[in-house]
């Protein structure tokens, strides 16, 4: 992770803390692992034993194992410098050590006669030497270093959690004095590998398996909990029940370790469930209001012409069951365009979002209003006779005329409306054909003056008369 990377996250990682702060605790522990690595190898140049080997009787860190420390976390700061460094051939100088030492069983007593002054080579022949634990550790830590070369992060995170096995097996063994759990490994061998291990998936935060556990999220907040609950939980009972078996009463220990555990996977599942069924309910109330949403004119906070449509279908399956008539009303502005013109379209869409106020408040709360496009507004009358129809459109046409519109216009403004009206009848086979009808009595009432209530007989008996 260069020290450019912040800079280049994505915006969402930019605002999560943790994963930056996370970030940042990953380079600090990469130089800590370099710094502690080094003075592993100064203890064994300056013969300082309690550097390589913390406690007297206990195993000491091999210079073979000290140099494939300082050799990762060395690469592990120059990633740091530079993230574009790629195929660097320290993870496979590690590999290659580590594997000929394997093979060939070699201990690499040469390194120890460079290292060493001859008084410290009396003292470091016990218990000095490069256990299989450490081997693995560290195969797999550069292992996990060619994958972050090669931009696999989920192999990468992967190796590294396997890697990290070795080390916590060491403190526990340490923790709870089993000798048999670190072997061969070192307290200061465990320390540097977990400096290196927890620094490179700080590190890499922001990618992959780590990222997930550390996102401002439902996902993010239950691994999180399970993580810490599961592992603190498990250290604490294991020194109950040491303590226990210590004390000879096996049999009483056994079945409360069963007890305990099965009731933290049923705390652990009931706390995800409640959390998983929260976020649930919560998704479906963001997609109720997104699809609300979706059918209002972000103008007028009435339907638009989608949310029209499925309104109106809707009462049309209605009718075709039932009977009945449903009237339309298709209401337009008078001389909209002057009004825009000559006060500006703020002006204009403070008058349509009051149009639009006083149809919604004129009529029952069980009718369709919509803004259909422009300065149109549209009114849909479930079982309303076409007759009943118009003196609803009188009494808008009447209300919005009578409306002061100078709050908005500065002087003295009263805004007049046309109106169409049409009926859809249950035999009635399109819907478009009535608001052609509608439309058709609107035009009527514009030639006529405007600021009229035309309906589609009126239309049919002036063009009979022409006839």
């Amino acid at each position: 992770m260069s020290f450019s990377s912040i800079e280049n996250l994505p915006l969402k990682e930019k605002k999560n803390s943790l994963i930056i702060k996370s970030i940042g605790f990953g380079r600090v522990c990469n130089i800590l692992a370099l710094l502690f690595s080094a003075c592993i190898v100064s203890g064994y140049i300056f013969s300082i034993p309690d550097l390589y080997r913390p406690f007297h009787d206990g195993p000491a860190t091999n210079p073979l194992t000290a140099l494939c420390l300082i050799l990762l976390s060395l690469f592990s700061v120059l990633r740091q410098i530079n993230s574009k460094l790629k195929y660097h051939l320290l993870p496979y100088l590690v590999i290659g050590l580590v594997i000929f030492k394997l093979i060939w069983h070699t201990d690499y007593s040469w390194l120890s006669e460079w290292l060493l002054t001859d008084e410290a080579k009396l003292h470091v022949a016990e218990h000095n030497a490069m256990g299989l634990n450490t081997s693995i550790m560290l195969l797999l830590l550069a292992v996990a270093k060619i994958f972050q070369q090669t931009n696999h992060s989920y192999y990468y995170q992967s190796t590294l959690l396997l890697s990290l096995v070795a080390p916590s097996l060491a403190l526990t063994g340490y923790v709870y004095h089993s000798d048999s759990l670190y072997g061969s490994m070192s307290l200061s061998t465990m320390i540097g590998g977990y400096l290196l291990c927890v620094g490179a998936m700080a590190s890499s935060a922001n990618k992959a398996i780590f990222r997930l556990w550390l996102k401002d999220s439902i996902v993010g907040k239950i691994a999180r909990l399970q993580i810490i609950v599961g592992v603190s939980f498990c250290f604490i009972l294991g020194f109950i029940c040491r303590h226990e078996l210590q004390q000879g009463s096996i049999s009483a220990v056994f079945p409360a370790y069963v007890a305990v555990v099965c009731w933290l996977v049923l705390f652990l599942t009931a706390f995800s469930s409640h959390i998983l069924n929260k976020s649930e309910r919560q998704k479906k109330q963001y997609e109720q209001e997104l699809i609300y949403s979706a059918r209002l004119d972000p103008l007028t906070g009435i339907l638009n012409r989608r949310g029209f449509q499925e309104e109106l279908n809707k009462e049309r399956s209605r009718q075709r069951r039932y009977g009945g008539v449903i009237s339309v009303l298709m209401i337009d502005i008078d001389y909209f365009k002057r009004v825009n013109d000559t006060f500006g379209h703020d002006v204009g869409d403070e008058i349509i979002k009051t149009v639009a106020t006083i149809a919604k408040t004129s009529v029952r709360c069980t009718d369709i209003v919509c803004r259909y496009g422009g300065e149109e507004i549209i009114v849909a009358l479930p079982k309303t006779s076409l007759s009943q129809a118009t003196l609803v459109a009188y009494k808008i046409k009447n209300a919005i005329a009578q409306q002061d519109m100078s709050v908005f216009t500065g002087k003295p403004h009263h805004q007049t409306v046309s109106i169409g009206c049409a009926a859809i009848k249950q035999d009635t086979a399109s819907i478009d054909v009535v608001f052609k009808n509608a439309d058709l009595a609107l035009y009527q009432a514009k030639r006529n003056g405007r600021n009229r209530v035309v309906s589609e007989i009126e239309v049919e008996g002036e063009n009979t008369s022409k006839e």
